[in-house]
């Protein structure tokens, strides 16, 4: 699931969805950004074409824009010790008839995502903010059949799970079906 799909029912209320993501970076995530490429060129885009490659860790549906503040000082309490995560293990590279990508397995990954649902629930006891426990990135989604097996080659031919990253975690915003980074701030 892609962030672009997390936000379709906030974007028709014209309230704002948060979510945390970690995104890779370092060798895996070159590779990741050359298979994109190669399945742009060659094939076309599909849905994960429309966000940045990231695994969901956490979302918050139908809030104020101005609830911006709150999640961007609950995710910075939750990651006040990480400068980044290295705890995650690539446990397969999935091709399914509808989705393609990897599985991630970290505790650590989703001690963060916990860590930030709870500041967020300390500070506002109204707001809910869902922690997803099956941690995956998304290669390729919403694409057509007749795709799937090019699709399958490159994903098998240019990612390599064992290629090293780093992941942080950030916070993104989407109000109005424009998604946009929030910068992060000290943690206090």
């Amino acid at each position: 699931m892609t962030i672009t799909d997390m936000y379709r029912s906030a974007r028709t209320e014209r309230k704002s969805a948060f979510v945390v993501a970690a995104t890779p970076i370092g060798p895996l995530a070159h590779a990741v950004d050359a298979y994109r490429q190669a399945v742009a060129v060659r094939v076309g885009t599909n849905a994960a074409h429309h966000s940045p490659p990231h695994c969901l860790l956490a979302l918050s549906f139908d809030e104020e824009p101005s609830a911006t503040d709150v999640y961007r000082r609950a995710l910075a309490r939750a990651t006040r010790d990480d400068r980044g995560v290295n705890a995650v293990t690539l446990a397969a590279l999935t091709t399914t008839p509808v989705w393609h990508g990897l599985e991630l397995e970290s505790g650590e990954l989703i001690a963060v995502a916990t860590r930030f649902a709870q500041e967020v629930a300390a500070s506002a006891s109204t707001r809910h903010v869902a922690v997803h426990h099956r941690l995956r990135l998304t290669l390729a989604c919403g694409f057509e059949a007749r795709d799937r097996d090019a699709l399958c080659e490159f994903a098998h031919r240019i990612v390599d799970p064992a290629l090293p990253a780093e992941w942080r975690v950030g916070l993104w915003v989407a109000t109005g079906g424009d998604w946009a980074s929030v910068p992060q701030v000290c943690a206090g």
